[in-house]
């Protein structure tokens, strides 16, 4: 469970789509659902959450899948040797292991948190950011300026996304382009929140707006 404490929010970061994928000829439903990070982080727990979240909404009982950890860019290698039963992708990483042809998608979880929601923001201690307010609001106008260029030249980022992913440029031309929030929204980021307390990873219901530091967009 994550405590709720006096962290701040920043910055928005990327709005992301994540089906959950099977193997090709598989007609099963998900068992073990592959997620995206490390178990102390929190990708981890929204991945698990949102999943959880989709799973209700198509009567499957969640206490029967078992969630473990593995990296983004080896969900595809644990689905043929079918070390896992479906895996939680996103882009870059889906379309690359669906143009292989060996897997298959069989629902959206993120949908059930909502259509669109913020999913990842920078965040900080807010006696920290208080005390150091000009270093704070530096910090966040160059991340707006650099999300406001990098949402318009996605071209330019396919070298840094192909160094970062290992995946090769023609497949991240033909890669959906994922968008950042041009600005903070409580209403985007609240329907993670909800989720987070309704599936006990957080210890209380949290407003969005409480979390953000005053004065940043």
């Amino acid at each position: 469970m994550f405590r709720v404490r006096p962290l701040v929010v920043g910055v928005a970061l990327l709005l992301l789509v994540a089906p959950v994928a099977v193997p090709a000829q598989s007609a099963r439903m998900a068992i073990t659902v592959s997620a995206v990070a490390p178990t102390d982080t929190l990708p981890f727990y929204y991945a698990i959450h949102e999943t959880r979240a989709w799973l209700d909404k198509s009567g499957v009982d969640a206490t029967n899948v078992k969630f473990v950890e593995t990296s983004p860019a080896s969900m595809a290698a644990a689905l043929a040797q079918k070390r896992i039963d479906a895996a939680v992708m996103y882009e870059p990483f889906l379309s690359a292991a669906m143009a292989t042809g060996s897997v298959r998608p069989i629902g959206k979880p993120y949908d059930a948190i909502a259509p669109h929601f913020m999913p990842s923001v920078w965040f900080g201690n807010s006696a920290w950011m208080t005390d150091h307010r000009d270093a704070t609001m530096r910090f966040a106008q160059v991340l707006f300026q650099a999300q406001a260029y990098t949402n318009a030249h996605y071209d330019e980022l396919i070298p840094l996304i192909a160094d970062f992913s290992k995946l090769t440029p023609d497949v991240l031309r033909k890669t959906p382009v994922v968008k950042v929030f041009p600005t903070l929204q409580g209403a985007m980021l609240q329907p993670l929140l909800d989720a987070g307390a309704k599936y006990k990873e957080l210890n209380r219901p949290v407003r969005a707006q409480e979390l953000f530091f005053p004065g940043v967009p």
